[in-house]
């Protein structure tokens, strides 16, 4: 539940970021101001926020417990928060008379998150897709270096403010030139080995996976790889590129060869949002059709409206349930699904007909493509439909263990 009002509170941040971006360019007078070293905002930077918000939303949502959408979100976060501060703070400082509300300040603050929203997918993603986990206790330490890396780097970033705004920063830190090497030597070294050593050991990692973790390693490690060169072509968009990659490589491994576990998630979500839709859309159009036809009747048109919807509330009920049922099967009705299986072992005929005539109640029930019984031995008693990669149930009478029951993962579509 916390990870869940997290992932709803950073998805509306970041929405919120994105939105003021949108008004700002969206302003005739939107221009680059004299005076900051950086390039002005772009609708086209919206592409790479707006589709790992998205993409980080759906699997932080469904999979809550695996840490790589919470990383694609919080990457996506730091990428619209940066952009909003770069045009709230090129516009609010250079261009408007007088300055905007802290428009110094929010330059000052959010330019340099667009380190962490670039940094992390190059390194730190590497080290925990698709499992959402390290792949083993030797990646710890480079990620860690890594995140620390960048870390300092976002923290004394010089020149950040004054890539998006002009005149002095709000707050200016005065260092002995000791200290500044220090922190600039440490910074250098945690990120670049940290990176490096990710690098490397991500490329091993994809040389011994094996078919399909080996396609959805490549789908992420080698674009980002070849991309990564073109940060230091100055006509090449390196950073828009690798936000755009990232949100693809997770979409193509999710959807193509099944990371996450979520395809069916997402295939059925999509099924029944475009069911429910449709169902609202005829009830308000026929409680509209049948309301306007009262109107004659001295019946303002707005209470004819809301009696005739009333009316038809029941018949919406139940095909709203129609609906459920052909998306999630009887899991939304426990008791039908139940007295189906009463039924089904009442009018199962001689004792070898019990246990298949079970079973397809059961896949039909949960939308499973099949199911099985196994004897304690592990030998196959009774089967139906595909129950390969599934999931695993003890059968137990009076204490004891009479059998397992495999039931199928359910297949996309």
């Amino acid at each position: 539940m916390r990870a869940r009002l997290l992932t709803a509170a950073a998805v509306t941040t970041s929405v919120a970021s994105l939105v003021v971006v949108a008004l700002v360019l969206a302003r005739p007078d939107f221009a680059r101001p004299p005076g900051i070293s950086g390039e002005a905002p772009r609708w086209s930077d919206l592409v790479g926020p707006v589709a790992g918000t998205a993409a980080g939303a759906v699997l932080a949502w469904v999979r809550p417990h695996n840490k790589v959408g919470a990383l694609i979100l919080f990457v996506a976060l730091c990428q619209g928060l940066s952009l909003a501060a770069a045009a709230y703070g090129m516009y609010g400082v250079g261009i408007a008379h007088p300055h905007w509300p802290a428009a110094r300040w929010v330059a000052f603050l959010g330019a340099p998150l667009w380190i962490p929203g670039l940094l992390s997918t190059v390194t730190i993603l590497l080290a925990i897709y698709p499992e959402g986990r390290l792949a083993g206790p030797r990646w710890r330490w480079p990620t860690v270096s890594a995140a620390v890396g960048i870390g300092l780097l976002t923290a004394t970033m010089p020149g950040s403010y004054h890539e998006v705004a002009a005149g002095p920063a709000p707050l200016t830190f005065h260092a002995p030139t000791g200290v500044k090497v220090v922190v600039a030597v440490v910074t250098t070294v945690t990120l670049l080995g940290g990176g490096l050593g990710l690098w490397a050991m991500s490329i091993a990692r994809l040389a011994r996976s094996r078919p399909p973790e080996r396609q959805q390693l490549a789908w992420l490690v080698v674009p980002i790889m070849a991309s990564f060169p073109l940060f230091f072509a100055p006509e090449w968009p390196g950073d828009w590129l690798v936000s755009i990659i990232v949100p693809v490589a997770i979409a193509v491994g999710v959807l193509r060869y099944k990371a996450f576990g979520i395809e069916v998630v997402l295939r059925r979500g999509l099924v029944y949002a475009t069911l429910t839709a449709a169902l609202i859309g005829v009830y308000l159009l026929v409680a509209a059709i049948a309301g306007s036809g009262l109107i004659h009747a001295a019946v303002p048109g707005v209470v004819a409206a809301a009696l005739v919807a009333l009316g038809l509330n029941p018949f919406r009920e139940r095909l709203q349930r129609g609906v459920d049922r052909l998306v999630y099967g009887d899991r939304r009705d426990p008791m039908r699904a139940v007295a189906r299986f009463a039924d089904t072992v009442a009018a199962a005929g001689e004792p070898e007909e019990l246990l298949p005539a079970v079973l397809m109640t059961v896949m039909n029930a949960v939308r499973a493509p099949g199911a099985a019984v196994l004897s304690p031995e592990g030998r196959l008693v009774a089967t139906h439909g595909c129950h390969a990669a599934g999931v695993t149930l003890p059968l137990r009478v009076s204490g004891r263990d009479v059998g397992t029951f495999a039931g199928g993962r359910p297949q996309a579509g």
